[in-house]
């Protein structure tokens, strides 16, 4: 079964393009620019460094609210 693990919002405020990035771990991240490619490369770069950290965790390694991270990253 498919599961989303983002979801984007593009709009245009004025002279500015604005991106909201929603993540499963993490809370809603805003992008503002006036430039809608510079705009979208920063929300790649997000996504990027966002599931770069999920793959370095050990796999089916889930926290929950009771534990802390302790997994060392490279």
């Amino acid at each position: 079964m498919e599961e989303p693990l983002c979801s984007i919002e593009i709009s245009k405020e004025g002279d500015e393009f604005v991106g909201i990035l929603f993540t499963e771990n993490e809370a809603a991240k805003e992008f503002r620019n006036e430039n809608v490619e510079i705009l979208l490369r920063d929300i790649v770069m997000d996504i990027e460094l966002t599931f770069e950290e999920l793959m370095k965790r050990p796999s089916g390694h889930m926290l929950d609210e009771t534990e802390e991270d302790t997994y060392h990253y490279q």
